[in-house]
């Protein structure tokens, strides 16, 4: 934007608001075309002939990134009437012609599907483009052969469109483009007219970077390839390319890469990453830069999510409305069939202009895309299973839907007469092992009557029976713990299976009263795994060899669980567990190999994707990077409620490990809409309260956590859940202190400790009583905070918590000092100095020194100005030199408060200097801005 002379005060800030509008984010493709409409408006009514062409021409650069290519359109259309009529008088800068030719040039490739112009109308727009660039260096044989391919394909044309293509022989770039970038817009219209080959000839090449490619290397040329990889079924290529352009264009919201990625994934069953890719876009559907991209985008969204409702009927999606709201849920085939209608509304409107449904029938390839995902996403409904299949739904859904295994429970119940043999027997044990859930006396009898009648012909399956049983005596009390531990070994005679079974059973039994029995219980299963696998004895009993499933399988899935129960046991005693862990993940990964039904390939899914979260819960003491990656492949691995707990503890593991609250949120919002859908509102409840914590701490809109918080809190208190209430209300005293609601914040935070017991961490106890003394002195209850900090440094002091418990004593120092009593501030402020002259023994504690002179500055400015403003001086020196900003405005706040109290011209001038020098580093600081706005009124 050049210097004009601006002499008019109205053009000088139209000048300076046009410049904030077009460069205020630095970031490359952020442009916000929001505030220009009005700026253009303000421009005209200035009159100036430059401005109201260059406002334009700033405009229609931000509307390529966040507007529609309509505005564009518009506004283009105004500047080339312009410059053709005052080329000379504009006197337009080398650059500025520069930007509208480029503009001109990134438009033009758009112009066929901008169903507003007819066919004629863009093929016109394109020769007069011709004329203008010809002998210039915006001429371009590879975009003027793409625009005809466009119009030739909206024609229904597409043989034509090719001679077109073919044509080309030229693909040097048009002036601020790059010769790879054309060669990716042919090879992508190749793709489209079903020349997949010649779009592999055309752009592969482009993939090797030599080093001078541009910012969108490689997903430019991916974007153009992408669809050419998944006709050829090139699998491991679609996924990469769909990772390249996510991660290169996925921070613009018109980008166009993602309709062609999503339906790429479909076609090579990648449901799970067309999946979140689809979730990822679709807030920005609105955002499409042509109606034609926004079909394209909503039929693949649309196929997307269709895909994921054929897998699963109680599919949902959890996506933003409002990003200042909670996350909304909705059933996936409800979006889907609403995302269709999008893209056919549009698709018609094409048809219309066309003359004929070419776009429609794009639309319709599009959304009859399915994709099943992984082979155990074609688990059988319920409703579908025979009496055998529903007994394999109770053990499988038993891991990940507990809702399922229940619905498979009570339909086995009306069916067992169906069964006969061993099937029989096992059913009757599985049944009367569920009586767990509602009549624990009844389980226990159903066990040993299920043990009797199995005895006889199953010996393996009545000893566990007969086990179960004896343990959920122990458990209500009507059986000694003790005579658990005289539970006989397995009989060497039973299949390796059966006996393995068996001893993870006694290794359950046992292992709250005998460890050491526990553990050799867990030995001597996996020994007799390990000779099954190897052939030493039968693997499994005769009768059961024939049935569906892989015998592998169910032994590694055995071997997992206990190698798990051995990691459990060894970190409990304090010894490395890495060895087991390692074999569980091993046992579990070879089980995924192995399992060769529906069923059994859900199941082994789910024992890795459990073994995988308990690795990384273990490994986030050490390592959280390494845990998040096993938390990645945990989420991918789990169906059904076991998602919901896995992406809960990714959440978590965000904020600690790299502080992605914009993660941990999105996490956290897809737990709760997998516990909805699963009918569990307690655990979505409770999972909502550390949503809510998470977006304080991003810094959300408090008022709004308030609206969502209050209602969980009762929701709980009618449960009965009184530490989930605790838990609500102190994030609900958090988000009111936000919202500078401290009355409300203290009611919240007194609740709280009125409820807490005894054993409550002290660092917990320490936080609530802290919390609730800074909103009393913001109500200058100034006693009562003081009795709150005296609660919190003793608790803080009881656990070691040195640096808490110097951050009190200084707040304690102020509430003293606010209070009337210096003498006891300055009491504290020295016993918060020997804290830190601890603390600075092990490593630095200048920012906390520092924040202890600004609270001394603070209590001294009445009686020792000149002390105070010493002490100030140096605040704001360190914190400016140490980059502590908060710091440093802080300290030019209080001199500058302190300077307007000295009275006088001279204070005011030099408040002035303050203030203004507080605002450079933080234009918003609301301290400053009110002291100007008082200064100003003097």
């Amino acid at each position: 934007m050049t210097d004009q002379p601006t002499h008019d005060p109205r053009l000088e800030s139209f000048v300076n608001d046009l410049w904030h509008a077009r460069y205020g984010d630095p970031r490359f493709g952020h442009e916000d075309f929001g505030a220009f409409p009005a700026l253009i408006a303000r421009a005209d009514e200035l009159g100036d002939d430059y401005w109201r062409f260059v406002v334009r021409l700033e405009a229609s650069y931000a509307a390529l990134w966040s507007g529609t290519a309509a505005d564009v359109l518009t506004l283009l259309a105004w500047m080339l009437r312009a410059h053709d009529r005052r080329a000379a008088t504009l006197d337009l800068e080398p650059t500025q012609l520069e930007q509208l030719n480029t503009t001109l040039v990134d438009f033009l490739e758009s112009v066929p599907d901008v169903p507003e112009l007819s066919l004629d109308q863009v093929r016109d727009l394109l020769d007069d483009w011709i004329r203008r660039t010809r002998g210039t260096g915006y001429e371009s044989d590879a975009l003027v052969a793409v625009v005809r391919a466009k119009i030739a394909l909206h024609r229904g044309d597409p043989d034509a469109a090719r001679r077109f293509l073919d044509e080309c022989r030229d693909f040097a770039p048009p002036a601020g483009t790059c010769r790879e970038g054309a060669r990716a817009m042919v090879a992508a219209l190749y793709s489209r007219c079903g020349d997949h080959a010649r779009a592999l000839e055309l752009s592969e090449p482009d993939l090797v970077d030599d080093g001078e490619r541009c910012g969108f290397f490689p997903a430019e040329t991916h974007v153009a390839l992408i669809g050419a990889y998944a006709a050829a079924g090139r699998r491991d290529d679609v996924v990469l390319a769909a990772e390249h352009i996510d991660r290169i264009y996925g921070e613009f919201p018109g980008s166009t890469g993602h309709a062609e990625a999503i339906p790429a994934l479909l076609r090579v069953g990648e449901l799970g990453r067309a999946r979140d890719l689809a979730v990822s876009r679709l807030p920005h559907l609105d955002a499409c830069f042509t109606p034609l991209d926004r079909a394209r985008l909503a039929a693949a969204l649309s196929a997307a999510f269709a895909s994921a409702a054929a897998v699963d009927g109680d599919a949902v999606i959890s996506h933003h409305t409002d990003p200042g709201r909670p996350a909304r849920s909705r059933p996936a085939a409800d979006l889907a069939a609403e995302l269709a209608d999008v893209a056919h509304d549009i698709a018609r409107g094409f048809d219309i202009r066309n003359g004929n449904g070419a776009v429609s029938t794009w639309v319709e390839q599009t959304l009859a895309l399915r994709a099943a995902g992984r082979p155990d996403d074609r688990v059988k409904p319920v409703a579908e299973r025979t009496a055998q299949e529903l007994m394999s739904g109770m053990a499988v859904f038993s891991m990940v839907s507990s809702r399922r295994a229940q619905a498979c429970a009570e339909a086995l119940a009306g069916r067992i007469g169906e069964l006969t043999g061993r099937s029989l027997a096992r059913a009757r044990i599985m049944l009367a092992s569920d009586l767990r859930r509602s009549d624990r006396h009844a389980a226990e009898a159903a066990l040993r009557e299920a043990a009797a009648a199995a005895r006889a012909e199953y010996p393996a399956m009545a000893a566990q029976a007969e086990l179960m049983a004896d343990v959920e005596a122990a458990a209500q009390g009507v059986l000694d713990p003790q005579r658990l531990l005289s539970a006989p070994d397995p009989d060497p005679a039973w299949a390796a299976l059966s006996q393995a079974n068996y001893w993870r059973f006694v290794a359950v039994a046992s292992e709250p009263v005998d460890g050491e029995r526990a553990g050799r219980a867990v030995d001597a299963g996996i020994e007799t795994l390990r000779r099954g696998l190897a052939g030493e004895i039968r693997l499994v009993e005769d009768e059961t060899a024939s049935r569906p499933g892989s015998a592998e399988a169910d032994a590694y899935s055995i071997a997992a669980a206990l190698h798990i129960m051995a990691a459990s046991m060894r970190a409990a005693a304090g010894y490395s567990p890495d060895a087991e862990i390692d074999a569980a993940l091993v046992a579990a990964r070879r089980m995924v190999a192995a399992a060769s039904t529906p069923d059994q390939r859900l199941e082994a899914h789910a024992q890795l994707a459990g073994v995988l979260g308990f690795a990384a819960q273990l490994q986030s003491m050490s390592d959280e990077q390494a845990a998040l990656r096993l938390l990645d492949e945990a989420v991918e691995n789990s169906r059904y409620a076991q998602r919901a707990p896995l992406l809960a503890q990714r959440a978590e593991l965000r904020i600690t490990a790299a502080e992605d609250f914009d993660g941990a949120v999105t996490d956290q919002e897809q737990a709760i809409a997998v516990w909805m859908v699963e009918g569990l509102d307690h655990q979505a409840d409770a999972a909502l309260i550390d949503l809510a914590r998470m977006q304080l701490s991003r810094g959300d809109d408090a008022r709004r956590v308030i609206e969502a918080v209050r209602p969980v809190i009762d929701r709980m208190s009618e449960r009965g859940d009184e530490d989930a209430v605790a838990a609500g209300l102190a994030v609900l005293g958090r988000a009111q202190s936000s919202a500078r609601l401290p009355d409300d914040a203290v009611i919240s935070f007194s609740r709280v400790l009125d409820t807490v017991v005894g054993d409550e961490h002290p660092g917990y106890l320490a936080q609530l009583y802290q919390a609730r003394a800074g909103e009393l002195m913001d109500l200058g209850r100034h006693p009562e905070a003081m009795a709150d900090f005296d609660h919190a440094a003793e608790l803080f002091a009881e656990f070691g918590a040195q640096h808490d418990l110097g951050e009190v004593l200084r707040s304690a120092a102020l509430a003293a000092h606010f209070g009337g009593d210096d003498a006891t501030a300055e009491s504290l402020l020295e016993r918060a100095e020997r804290v830190y002259d601890e603390l600075s023994v092990d490593g630095p504690v200048d920012f906390e020194r520092t924040r202890l002179d600004l609270a001394r500055a603070d209590i001294l400015r009445s009686t020792d100005p000149e002390r105070a403003e010493s002490l100030l001086q140096s605040v704001v020196e360190r914190s400016s030199a140490a980059n502590w900003l908060p710091l440093a405005l802080s300290g030019l706040n209080l001199q500058a408060l302190m300077a307007v109290e000295a009275g006088g011209d001279d204070g005011r001038a030099r408040a002035w200097d303050l203030v203004l020098e507080g605002l450079r580093l933080d234009p918003e600081h609301p301290g400053l801005n009110q002291l100007a706005f008082e200064l100003n009124d003097e």
